[in-house]
Protein backbone atom coordinates (compact mmCIF):
# COMPACT_ATOMS: atom_id res chain seq x y z
CA UNK A 1 0.00 0.00 0.00
CA UNK A 2 1.50 3.58 -0.97
CA UNK A 3 0.74 6.24 2.05
CA UNK A 4 1.70 9.08 3.29
CA UNK A 5 1.16 11.85 5.87
CA UNK A 6 -1.38 14.25 4.89
CA UNK A 7 -0.91 18.34 5.49
CA UNK A 8 -3.86 19.68 6.39
CA UNK A 9 -5.62 22.62 3.87
CA UNK A 10 -3.26 22.01 1.50
CA UNK A 11 -4.27 24.23 -1.41
CA UNK A 12 -3.86 22.41 -4.72
CA UNK A 13 -4.03 24.39 -8.31
CA UNK A 14 -5.41 22.33 -11.12
CA UNK A 15 -3.30 23.87 -13.69
CA UNK A 16 0.02 23.82 -12.38
CA UNK A 17 2.21 21.42 -10.33
CA UNK A 18 2.30 21.09 -6.96
CA UNK A 19 4.19 23.80 -4.64
CA UNK A 20 7.73 22.62 -3.53
CA UNK A 21 6.76 21.11 0.01
CA UNK A 22 3.55 19.31 -1.25
CA UNK A 23 5.65 17.65 -4.00
CA UNK A 24 8.10 16.55 -1.87
CA UNK A 25 5.41 14.97 -0.44
CA UNK A 26 4.03 13.06 -3.06
CA UNK A 27 7.20 12.39 -4.64
CA UNK A 28 8.49 10.51 -1.58
CA UNK A 29 5.06 8.20 -1.45
CA UNK A 30 5.91 7.57 -5.08
CA UNK A 31 9.19 7.31 -5.35
CA UNK A 32 9.73 3.87 -5.41
CA UNK A 33 6.59 2.94 -6.99
CA UNK A 34 8.41 3.28 -10.30
CA UNK A 35 10.75 -0.46 -11.63
CA UNK A 36 13.38 0.21 -13.96
CA UNK A 37 13.23 -2.82 -16.59
CA UNK A 38 15.46 -4.18 -19.16
CA UNK A 39 14.18 -6.86 -21.65
CA UNK A 40 16.02 -8.96 -24.29
CA UNK A 41 15.13 -11.44 -26.89
CA UNK A 42 16.58 -13.60 -28.96
CA UNK A 43 15.79 -14.91 -33.04
CA UNK A 44 14.59 -18.22 -33.69
CA UNK A 45 14.69 -20.33 -37.67
CA UNK A 46 11.55 -21.66 -37.63
CA UNK A 47 12.85 -24.18 -39.90
CA UNK A 48 16.08 -25.40 -37.62
CA UNK A 49 14.60 -23.77 -34.32
CA UNK A 50 18.60 -22.56 -33.74
CA UNK A 51 18.80 -19.30 -31.83
CA UNK A 52 20.44 -16.20 -32.70
CA UNK A 53 21.86 -12.89 -30.95
CA UNK A 54 23.58 -10.53 -32.59
CA UNK A 55 26.96 -9.23 -33.39
CA UNK A 56 28.76 -11.66 -30.97
CA UNK A 57 26.02 -11.07 -28.23
CA UNK A 58 24.06 -13.80 -26.41
CA UNK A 59 20.49 -11.69 -27.16
CA UNK A 60 19.63 -10.43 -30.34
CA UNK A 61 18.10 -6.85 -28.91
CA UNK A 62 17.18 -5.17 -25.31
CA UNK A 63 15.08 -2.22 -24.58
CA UNK A 64 14.74 -0.51 -21.62
CA UNK A 65 11.30 0.29 -19.94
CA UNK A 66 9.58 1.16 -16.77
CA UNK A 67 7.29 -0.67 -14.51
CA UNK A 68 5.64 0.14 -11.32
CA UNK A 69 4.41 -1.81 -8.22
CA UNK A 70 1.01 -2.96 -7.32
CA UNK A 71 -0.47 -4.93 -4.55
CA UNK A 72 1.04 -8.16 -5.07
CA UNK A 73 2.59 -8.26 -8.13
CA UNK A 74 4.46 -5.39 -10.22
CA UNK A 75 2.89 -4.10 -13.96
CA UNK A 76 4.60 -4.61 -17.28
CA UNK A 77 4.43 -2.29 -20.13
CA UNK A 78 4.22 -3.78 -23.53
CA UNK A 79 7.44 -2.97 -23.98
CA UNK A 80 9.01 -5.34 -21.36
CA UNK A 81 6.88 -7.96 -23.04
CA UNK A 82 7.49 -7.78 -26.33
CA UNK A 83 10.84 -5.84 -26.56
CA UNK A 84 10.77 -6.84 -30.32
CA UNK A 85 8.27 -4.71 -31.20
CA UNK A 86 10.03 -1.67 -30.19
CA UNK A 87 13.61 -2.76 -31.55
CA UNK A 88 14.64 -1.18 -34.99
CA UNK A 89 16.77 -3.24 -35.58
CA UNK A 90 14.48 -6.55 -35.83
CA UNK A 91 12.71 -5.22 -38.62
CA UNK A 92 14.54 -6.79 -41.54
CA UNK A 93 14.50 -9.84 -39.83
CA UNK A 94 10.73 -10.04 -39.48
CA UNK A 95 9.65 -12.01 -41.76
CA UNK A 96 12.48 -14.70 -41.83
CA UNK A 97 12.85 -15.08 -37.97
CA UNK A 98 10.64 -15.92 -35.44
CA UNK A 99 11.54 -13.74 -31.91
CA UNK A 100 12.04 -15.89 -28.52
CA UNK A 101 12.25 -13.82 -25.22
CA UNK A 102 15.20 -14.48 -23.55
CA UNK A 103 15.84 -12.61 -20.01
CA UNK A 104 13.97 -9.64 -17.70
CA UNK A 105 15.43 -7.90 -15.14
CA UNK A 106 14.26 -5.10 -12.67
CA UNK A 107 16.53 -2.99 -11.19
CA UNK A 108 16.74 -2.87 -7.61
CA UNK A 109 18.39 -0.56 -4.99
CA UNK A 110 21.03 -3.68 -3.75
CA UNK A 111 21.03 -5.43 -7.59
CA UNK A 112 19.11 -6.83 -10.68
CA UNK A 113 16.67 -9.60 -10.06
CA UNK A 114 17.21 -11.36 -13.45
CA UNK A 115 14.67 -13.88 -14.63
CA UNK A 116 14.57 -16.30 -17.60
CA UNK A 117 10.69 -16.58 -17.13
CA UNK A 118 7.79 -14.81 -16.59
CA UNK A 119 3.79 -15.46 -16.19
CA UNK A 120 1.52 -12.68 -17.29
CA UNK A 121 -1.49 -11.16 -17.62
CA UNK A 122 -3.12 -8.63 -19.31
CA UNK A 123 -4.46 -5.77 -17.36
CA UNK A 124 -5.71 -3.65 -20.12
CA UNK A 125 -8.26 -4.03 -23.14
CA UNK A 126 -5.72 -2.83 -25.55
CA UNK A 127 -2.84 -5.14 -24.58
CA UNK A 128 -0.66 -1.83 -22.82
CA UNK A 129 0.37 -3.31 -20.09
CA UNK A 130 0.83 -6.62 -18.11
CA UNK A 131 1.34 -7.26 -14.87
CA UNK A 132 2.40 -10.50 -13.15
CA UNK A 133 3.15 -11.63 -9.52
CA UNK A 134 5.75 -10.65 -7.31
CA UNK A 135 7.66 -11.53 -4.53
CA UNK A 136 11.25 -10.49 -5.00
CA UNK A 137 10.72 -7.08 -6.44
CA UNK A 138 7.80 -5.16 -4.72
CA UNK A 139 8.34 -6.49 -1.39
CA UNK A 140 4.97 -6.51 -0.75
CA UNK A 141 4.37 -3.19 -1.39
CA UNK A 142 2.25 -1.60 -3.97
CA UNK A 143 -0.44 0.50 -5.31
CA UNK A 144 -4.36 -0.93 -5.22
CA UNK A 145 -6.34 -0.78 -8.37
CA UNK A 146 -8.99 1.34 -8.75
CA UNK A 147 -11.21 0.00 -12.18
CA UNK A 148 -14.49 1.79 -11.15
CA UNK A 149 -16.00 4.22 -13.21
CA UNK A 150 -17.13 8.14 -12.18
CA UNK A 151 -14.90 10.71 -11.49
CA UNK A 152 -11.74 10.89 -10.22
CA UNK A 153 -9.90 13.45 -8.31
CA UNK A 154 -6.40 12.72 -8.30
CA UNK A 155 -3.28 13.42 -9.51
CA UNK A 156 -0.91 13.01 -12.85
CA UNK A 157 2.45 12.02 -11.59
CA UNK A 158 5.13 12.05 -14.12
CA UNK A 159 8.53 10.38 -14.07
CA UNK A 160 11.36 12.53 -15.82
CA UNK A 161 14.94 11.91 -16.62
CA UNK A 162 17.23 15.59 -16.12
CA UNK A 163 20.88 15.38 -17.23
CA UNK A 164 20.57 11.83 -18.58
CA UNK A 165 20.60 10.22 -15.18
CA UNK A 166 18.56 12.20 -12.46
CA UNK A 167 14.87 10.65 -12.57
CA UNK A 168 12.72 13.78 -11.16
CA UNK A 169 8.93 13.98 -10.73
CA UNK A 170 5.91 16.46 -12.31
CA UNK A 171 2.79 16.29 -9.75
CA UNK A 172 -0.56 17.71 -11.27
CA UNK A 173 -3.65 17.86 -9.66
CA UNK A 174 -6.56 16.38 -12.65
CA UNK A 175 -10.09 15.20 -12.62
CA UNK A 176 -10.78 12.73 -14.84
CA UNK A 177 -14.39 11.53 -15.91
CA UNK A 178 -13.89 7.46 -16.57
CA UNK A 179 -16.71 6.25 -18.36
CA UNK A 180 -17.78 2.40 -19.10
CA UNK A 181 -15.63 0.74 -21.90
CA UNK A 182 -13.78 4.02 -22.69
CA UNK A 183 -10.00 3.04 -21.25
CA UNK A 184 -7.97 5.51 -23.03
CA UNK A 185 -7.75 9.17 -22.35
CA UNK A 186 -6.04 12.14 -23.40
CA UNK A 187 -4.10 13.90 -21.39
CA UNK A 188 -2.01 17.08 -22.07
CA UNK A 189 1.59 16.92 -21.40
CA UNK A 190 3.65 18.91 -19.68
CA UNK A 191 5.52 22.06 -20.66
CA UNK A 192 9.18 20.63 -19.77
CA UNK A 193 12.45 20.64 -21.69
CA UNK A 194 13.18 17.11 -19.34
CA UNK A 195 12.76 13.89 -21.46
CA UNK A 196 9.69 12.29 -20.34
CA UNK A 197 9.95 8.26 -18.96
CA UNK A 198 6.75 7.23 -17.44
CA UNK A 199 3.80 8.70 -15.79
CA UNK A 200 0.61 7.12 -13.31
CA UNK A 201 -2.75 8.74 -12.60
CA UNK A 202 -3.58 7.98 -8.56
CA UNK A 203 -6.43 8.62 -6.30
CA UNK A 204 -6.37 9.02 -3.07
CA UNK A 205 -8.07 7.18 -0.33
CA UNK A 206 -8.35 8.62 2.89
CA UNK A 207 -7.38 5.48 5.40
CA UNK A 208 -7.63 7.34 8.90
CA UNK A 209 -6.87 10.98 10.30
CA UNK A 210 -3.45 12.18 8.43
CA UNK A 211 -3.08 9.13 6.46
CA UNK A 212 -4.01 8.98 3.04
CA UNK A 213 -3.45 5.61 0.33
CA UNK A 214 -3.00 6.01 -3.49
CA UNK A 215 -4.85 4.12 -5.67
CA UNK A 216 -3.59 3.44 -9.40
CA UNK A 217 -6.32 4.55 -11.75
CA UNK A 218 -4.00 4.43 -14.65
CA UNK A 219 -1.01 4.67 -16.50
CA UNK A 220 0.14 7.24 -18.81
CA UNK A 221 1.38 5.46 -22.28
CA UNK A 222 3.07 7.35 -25.26
CA UNK A 223 1.30 6.42 -28.27
CA UNK A 224 2.15 8.26 -31.89
CA UNK A 225 4.22 10.82 -30.27
CA UNK A 226 1.40 11.89 -27.30
CA UNK A 227 0.57 10.58 -24.47
CA UNK A 228 -2.67 9.06 -23.06
CA UNK A 229 -3.97 7.77 -19.75
CA UNK A 230 -4.90 3.93 -19.95
CA UNK A 231 -7.12 2.29 -17.82
CA UNK A 232 -5.90 -0.48 -15.52
CA UNK A 233 -7.60 -3.55 -14.20
CA UNK A 234 -6.86 -7.27 -14.07
CA UNK A 235 -9.02 -8.49 -16.48
CA UNK A 236 -10.38 -12.23 -15.73
CA UNK A 237 -9.75 -15.52 -17.47
CA UNK A 238 -7.38 -13.35 -19.83
CA UNK A 239 -3.70 -14.74 -19.54
CA UNK A 240 -0.84 -14.74 -21.86
CA UNK A 241 2.85 -16.17 -21.37
CA UNK A 242 4.29 -14.70 -24.16
CA UNK A 243 7.43 -13.66 -22.28
CA UNK A 244 7.90 -17.35 -20.71
CA UNK A 245 10.66 -19.21 -21.82
CA UNK A 246 13.30 -21.12 -19.93
CA UNK A 247 16.67 -21.14 -22.18
CA UNK A 248 20.60 -22.60 -21.12
CA UNK A 249 23.53 -20.30 -20.39
CA UNK A 250 24.53 -19.68 -23.91
CA UNK A 251 27.72 -20.62 -25.73
CA UNK A 252 28.70 -18.07 -28.44
CA UNK A 253 29.40 -19.11 -32.00
CA UNK A 254 29.39 -17.16 -35.47
CA UNK A 255 26.78 -17.79 -38.01
CA UNK A 256 27.40 -16.77 -41.67
CA UNK A 257 25.53 -14.05 -41.24
CA UNK A 258 27.90 -11.45 -39.89
CA UNK A 259 24.91 -9.47 -37.96
CA UNK A 260 23.42 -13.05 -36.42
CA UNK A 261 25.28 -14.78 -33.57
CA UNK A 262 24.41 -18.54 -33.60
CA UNK A 263 23.35 -19.37 -29.95
CA UNK A 264 24.46 -23.35 -29.02
CA UNK A 265 23.16 -24.62 -25.32
CA UNK A 266 25.31 -26.16 -23.06
CA UNK A 267 23.81 -29.09 -23.43
CA UNK A 268 24.42 -29.67 -26.77
CA UNK A 269 28.54 -28.28 -26.30
CA UNK A 270 28.58 -31.11 -23.18
CA UNK A 271 27.54 -33.59 -25.97
CA UNK A 272 29.92 -32.59 -28.82
CA UNK A 273 33.01 -32.44 -26.22
CA UNK A 274 31.78 -36.16 -25.27
CA UNK A 275 31.51 -37.27 -29.12
CA UNK A 276 35.51 -36.08 -29.15
CA UNK A 277 36.37 -38.18 -26.74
Amino acid sequence: MMSWALIANAQIDNLFPFNTSNQQIVQSAVKNAFVAITSSYRLQDPKTKKLYGRNGNDNFGTISSWGLKIDGGIVLPDQAVRPWEYDPNYSKYRDKYNTVPYQISFQKAEGKIVLDSIDVKVCNAQNLFYSIKDTLVANGEGFKIDSSDGEKDGWIIWLTEENDSINTFLVFKKKIEFKPNYNVYEVEQPNTIKKILAGIYVVPSYEAIGIVSFNLCGILVEQNEKWDLARISILPNETSNPSKVKVSPPVVQEDTDTELTLIESNKKKDKNKKDRK
